[in-house]
């Protein structure tokens, strides 16, 4: 299903660059599961096993530009967004998760 977007102020920036892209020069679906990833708080991902994770690719990042990261977290759930510059939002992932 479609993710709601995150408004959370926590955040992390990723300049996207070489290694992010493939050969046709767009950035590889994987890095965008990443980049959420490395954003989520340590003892959140300590703390829980993600049983269930979903993303949603609305548009593609461009090499060079720099993305934001935000996240929030709900009741055994962690909500994060890549976000372009202007604030349109790229990518969204929700990861289930128990303790």
């Amino acid at each position: 299903g479609k993710l709601a977007s995150v408004t959370g102020d926590n955040c992390m920036t990723h300049h996207v660059v070489y290694s992010d892209v493939d050969f046709n020069r767009h950035v590889n679906s994987a890095r965008y599961v990443e980049w959420m990833m490395d954003a989520l708080p340590t003892e959140w991902v300590q703390t829980h096993d993600v049983t269930h994770f979903e993303v949603n690719y609305l548009q593609e990042a461009l090499l060079g530009q720099d993305v934001h990261v935000r996240f929030e977290s709900g009741t055994g759930q962690m909500l994060s967004v890549v976000q372009d510059e202007a604030g349109r939002d790229l990518c969204r992932m929700k990861l289930i998760g128990v303790q």
